[in-house]
């Protein structure tokens, strides 16, 4: 009499919360029967047992709080910045708010002509919550942010970044193989390829003038830009059809000082271009397009001249 139990019996035991018993992760463990003071009785351990853990670990398919639910509360969120616009060719923050994610990419789904292979990156490839992204080409960007959540979905938001023209800019494309450059000249009565000139082999000289990149491949774009180009300043753009572009047709787009528009203030394509050789100064294609004059700081008059000469006539004459 007064012994709870027969000494070295063993039964069932569970101290978790009522209805978890059984669920999930959560098991029974064994209680003892053990002889102390002249009497058996149940030892107060629960030898074994699994209780509800106090949060969910994510992914691993267990109901792991044991509450008849697997993972429940690890599904990835995902929130894109929004759609914003920058000045082109400068860069702009962006963060995708995210919870709970892993494998986070941006993808450009689509941009203006030439501007995918021109944007930045930063911290490239762009696999963080926060990246600087820098466009060079006037036009609408639309950006794809993804990532998986913990229980394997594939979580995606997408926004746009609109790149506004500022100051000057000129644009340069062709429709295919080729080696085009593009040339701004500073209007000075010289002949091209020196100084005055912005092209390749002069990429920021001391009047302001940038030329971003310069293709040597095919279609382009190149792209040249004058921040901020003083009032009464005139410049002449040109194009010239450096090797190996016979037969490809150039299209020019000019941006004069708007900051909300992405529409050009004027579009200007190109004969057929011929083949007379190849570098600076042969016989090869030189296209005078247009004298851009400014005549306020977000307003210019532009004057089309459309004539021709060779690479050795430009190479002599403004």
């Amino acid at each position: 009499e007064g012994c709870e139990c027969t000494a070295g019996a063993t039964r069932p035991c569970y101290s978790g919360a009522a209805g978890t018993r059984g669920v999930g992760a959560c098991r029974d463990g064994t209680q003892a029967c053990a002889v102390a003071g002249g009497r058996s009785m149940w030892a107060a351990a629960c030898a074994g047992e699994a209780l509800p853990a106090a949060a969910e670990v994510c992914g691993n398919g267990v109901d792991d709080n044991c509450n008849g639910a697997v993972d429940e509360g690890c599904g990835g969120t995902l929130t894109c910045p929004g759609n914003q616009s920058v000045p082109a060719g400068s860069p702009i923050s962006l963060t995708a708010m995210g919870v709970g994610l892993r494998n986070v990419s941006w993808t450009l789904v689509s941009s203006p002509a030439g501007g995918a292979g021109s944007v930045v990156w930063a911290p490239a490839p762009p696999t963080a919550l926060t990246e600087r992204f820098t466009p060079f080409i006037v036009g609408d960007y639309v950006l794809r942010v993804s990532g998986t959540d913990a229980a394997g979905r594939v979580i995606t938001c997408m926004f746009t970044v609109t790149a506004l023209p500022h100051g000057l800019r000129v644009q340069l494309s062709w429709n295919g193989a080729g080696d085009v450059d593009l040339h701004v000249h500073n209007a000075n009565n010289t002949a091209w390829f020196n100084a005055d000139d912005c092209y390749y082999g002069n990429l920021r000289p001391a009047w302001g003038a940038v030329l971003d990149f310069d293709n040597t491949s095919t279609v382009g774009p190149e792209n040249t830009r004058l921040d901020t180009p003083a009032v009464g300043s005139s410049y002449v753009v040109g194009v010239h059809n450096y090797a190996r572009a016979q037969g490809r047709i150039a299209t020019v787009q000019i941006f004069c000082g708007s900051t909300t528009s992405t529409t050009p203030t004027a579009t200007y394509t190109s004969r057929a271009f011929t083949l007379g050789g190849s570098g600076n100064c042969a016989n090869n294609d030189f296209w005078r397009v247009a004298r851009v004059t400014m005549t306020s700081a977000t307003t210019c008059t532009i004057t089309p001249l459309n004539t021709y000469t060779t690479g050795s006539g430009a190479c002599g004459a403004p």
